[in-house]
């Protein structure tokens, strides 16, 4: 299934994710409409809860439907993610061996802070943003995957416990409740919103796309 009609819109919300990820543009960068880039990443969240209930939802009902679902969805993220990673723990080794042969002064020493072994482990098996307000480390733009994964864990636990749409919508819906409390209280009650790389946030999102999904899909068979 395809909805022609978001294939505009999801292709000019990744021309900001660039945008964002690009300061040598330096005219376009600086401006407020790119440097604040909570209400893209919301978008986002919310596009991808709805397109995956959409591409996935009817054929999660059992371990098999599970495991297909990971499957795909990790096969298509992992690979690219793992290739950058390497290429990140090379260009850190480089520093390593060039602050120790020149003493050259670093912002942080190699294999410290956000590029320590630990956080390279956990950016393998994308949990980097798992924790509570936890610094972005590595591979910095992958945190928005790791807490999707979180989502993706959710749902298929979600899809597993119920089948009817109805029920679907109703523990969707709790699950975007329950995770825009946590979250709330986690961005000191919203004074901190969009500046956190948060599992709890990811979750509230997503399940908003998730649930409309299913709340259209039942108006639209009525």
């Amino acid at each position: 299934m395809r909805l022609v009609a978001m294939d505009g819109m999801r292709g000019l919300f990744a021309l900001w994710v660039v945008l964002i990820h690009a300061p040598f543009l330096s005219s376009i960068y600086n401006t407020p409409f790119v440097m604040y880039p909570a209400p893209m990443l919301t978008i986002f969240f919310v596009f991808s809860g709805f397109v995956v209930a959409m591409m996935y939802g009817e054929s999660i009902q059992d371990g098999s439907g599970v495991a297909r679902f990971l499957l795909k969805r990790l096969g298509r993220l992992w690979p690219l993610h793992l290739a950058m990673l390497l290429f990140l723990l090379l260009f850190e080794m480089l520093r390593l061996v060039v602050v120790q042969a020149t003493g050259m002064e670093v912002s942080h020493a190699p294999f410290t802070e956000g590029t320590n072994i630990p956080a390279f482990f956990e950016n393998i098996f994308f949990v980097q943003s798992w924790g509570w307000d936890k610094p972005m480390t590595w591979n910095y733009p992958a945190w928005t995957i790791s807490t999707e994964i979180a989502a993706y864990l959710v749902l298929c636990t979600i899809c597993l416990l119920v089948r009817a749409a109805g029920a679907r919508i109703a523990l969707g819906i709790v699950c975007a409740v329950i995770a825009g409390i946590v979250y709330y209280y986690q961005a000191d009650q919203w004074t901190r919103i969009g500046e956190l790389a948060s599992v709890p946030r990811a979750i509230m999102e997503f399940f908003m796309g998730f649930t409309v999904f299913f709340i259209a899909s039942r108006l639209r068979s009525c």
